[in-house]
C-alpha cells in the first residue's frame, strides 16, 4: 500500500465563499502538518478564435482582476508565516481534468476544494467541478462542504473514519500515518443498517484494528483510536450524527470511480455525507 507523503496541497479557487473556506482548511493543514500550499485559479475566459467573446481587452482586465484577488489571498496566508504559490491557468473547457492533471504534475499530496449548494438543496450541482474531481482524482481530495465552519485558525484534532469493512474502504489507511501525527484522535465507525447485516458486523473492530496495526504504532492505536458501531437505516445520517457528537474536524471515506459519486458504502452515500457534513470530508479513490 503506497502511503500518502507530506508534500503540496493544491487548492483550486473561483474566489467564491466555498473556495475561501477550502483555502482556510488547507491553511490549517499546512500549519499543523507542514504541507506546502499551491493556490490555482483556472481562468475560463480564453478566446479560441478571433470571433470569440469576450473581447481581448476584457480578457486582459479579467485576468488582472484574478491576479489581484490571488495576491490578496496570498498576503493573508503569508501574514501567518505559511508559504504559498500562486498560478493562473488558462482553461480550455475541462476544468476538472485540468485540476487533476495540475495536481499530478506538481506532485501534490492532496487537493482541497470547496463545494456549492443551490437553492437550499444539499447536493452537488449536476456535472459540477467538485463532483467530477471527486469521481476521477488519483490522489486524495478534501471537499469542504457548505456546512463547514471557517478553519483558518483551528487545529485538526478529531478524525472520523467511516468503513463498511470492504477492501475499498481500506484506501483511507494510506493517509492515516500522516494525519495521526501529533495528538490527533481517530474515531472508527461502522454503520449497521439492520439486523440482517448484524452477523457480518460481529467482531468488525478486530478486523479493522488488525488493518490499522499495519500503518499505526500499537501505542497510538491503544491511546488515540476508538471504535463505534452506529445503528440506522441511513448510513449518511448515522455518520452525520456521530460527526456532530464528537465534534469531528475531518471525515475519512473511501470512494471508487463511477458514473455517479459512489463510495465503499453505497451509491451516493459519500455524496450525501459531503454535502451534509459539519466538517470537511477526505475521500480516496481505490
Amino acid at each position: 500500500m503506497r502511503k500518502v507523503q507530506l508534500g503540496t496541497i493544491v487548492i483550486p479557487t473561483d474566489f467564491s465563499k466555498a473556495s475561501k473556506l477550502a483555502l482556510g482548511f488547507a491553511h490549517s493543514l499546512a500549519q499543523q502538518y507542514g504541507f506546502d500550499l499551491s493556490l490555482i485559479h483556472f481562468f475560463p475566459y480564453v478566446a479560441h478564435h478571433r470571433y470569440a467573446a469576450p473581447a481581448g481587452w476584457m480578457i486582459s482586465d479579467l485576468r488582472s482582476r484574478s491576479r489581484r484577488r490571488l495576491m490578496a489571498a496570498k498576503a493573508k496566508v503569508l501574514a501567518t508565516g505559511t508559504g504559498i504559490r500562486l498560478s493562473v491557468v488558462d482553461s480550455v473547457g475541462d476544468i476538472p481534468g485540468q485540476i487533476i492533471n495540475t495536481a499530478v504534475s506538481e506532485g501534490a499530496s492532496l487537493i482541497v476544494m470547496g463545494t456549492h449548494s443551490r437553492d437550499g438543496v444539499e447536493r452537488f450541482l449536476v456535472g459540477s467541478t467538485a463532483e467530477e474531481v471527486l469521481r476521477h482524482a488519483v490522489l486524495p481530495v478534501v471537499a469542504v462542504g457548505p456546512h463547514v465552519k471557517d478553519y483558518s485558525r483551528r487545529k485538526i484534532q478529531t478524525l472520523v473514519y467511516a468503513t463498511d469493512l470492504s477492501a475499498r474502504s481500506l484506501g483511507v489507511l494510506r493517509i492515516l500515518p500522516l494525519l495521526m501525527a501529533g495528538d490527533t484522535r481517530l474515531s472508527v465507525v461502522h454503520v449497521r443498517e439492520d439486523q440482517a447485516h448484524a452477523p457480518a458486523s460481529v467482531g468488525w473492530e478486530v478486523s479493522v484494528r488488525n488493518s490499522l496495526l499495519g500503518v499505526l504504532p500499537a501505542d497510538i492505536l491503544e491511546r488515540r483510536v476508538d471504535f463505534k458501531t452506529l445503528e440506522g437505516d441511513d448510513p449518511s445520517r448515522a455518520v452525520e450524527r456521530h460527526l456532530k457528537l464528537v465534534h469531528a474536524d475531518l471525515l475519512l471515506i473511501g470512494v471508487h470511480k463511477g458514473r455517479g459519486m459512489t463510495t465503499h458504502m453505497a451509491p451516493r452515500t459519500g455524496f450525501r455525507m459531503i454535502m451534509a457534513a459539519p466538517c470537511a470530508v477526505l475521500s480516496i479513490c481505490e
